[in-house]
């Protein structure tokens, strides 16, 4: 839609007569920007962001630094409420501890001297694939072994993310994946405490000093 600029200010037009010249609505699509502009009409410009801190109540059409274009009426942000801070910190702690078990679970397949770092994966089940699911299995497996006297022989196999195929003992294997659900279960312990010490937070400065520590604290 066209503005049509009348004493410094912008209003819609709708085919008024400008000057008292009667121009058809098609001008839009058939005059250039500077041709709309010489009678008064401008197709403004898309307003600014909205600032973090501050809401839109409105729009208004202004000449800023000689483009004329929209402008958002501002106003602050209403601050959410303890509890909706509260709700809001919690879901940020549980996606963050999900972020670090979906990059999955490192292990030194090699020597502290010659170390062979490699990462267990631990992706988002789909019908077709579940890490987590698959592991467990294989732990029983060697658990199995490792009951059975076999815990010496090399029959446990990983797949790491790089795709090479590493082979140890079944002792070794059921050590890595007990480390591995060992892990997992540090993750879940540090979300509920995390969440738990939100809960617990009185004033919203406790709030800010929880929220400024969702990051830190975690299971390596």
């Amino acid at each position: 839609m066209l503005y049509l600029e009348t004493s410094g200010s912008f209003a819609p037009w709708a085919g008024e007569p400008i000057a008292e010249v009667q121009h058809p609505l098609s001008i839009e699509r058939i005059w250039s920007t500077a041709e709309l502009a010489a009678v008064g009409l401008f197709a403004p410009a898309p307003a600014d962001p909205v600032p973090d801190d501050k809401i839109s109540t409105g729009q208004t059409v202004q000449r800023v630094n000689g483009l004329v274009k929209f402008v958002h009426t501002l106003k602050d942000k209403p601050q959410p409420t303890k509890a909706e801070r509260k709700e809001a910190l919690k879901a940020r702690v549980r996606a963050h501890g999900m972020t670090i078990r979906r990059g999955g679970f490192e292990v030194n397949f090699g020597t502290d001297e010659q170390p062979n770092i490699q990462v267990l994966q631990l992706r988002d089940a789909t019908p077709e694939n579940d890490d987590e699911k698959n592991w467990m299995a294989s732990l029983s497996a060697y658990t199995a072994a490792v009951i059975g006297g076999a815990g010496d022989v090399h029959g446990a196999k990983f797949r790491p993310e790089s795709n090479a195929t590493i082979m140890v003992t079944y002792g070794q294997g059921m050590a890595v994946l007990t480390g591995l659900f060992d892990w997992v279960a540090s993750l879940v312990q540090t979300v509920w405490e995390k969440c738990d010490q939100i809960d617990g937070a009185d004033t919203h400065a406790e709030l800010d000093a929880l929220e400024a520590e969702i990051e830190q604290g975690w299971p390596e």
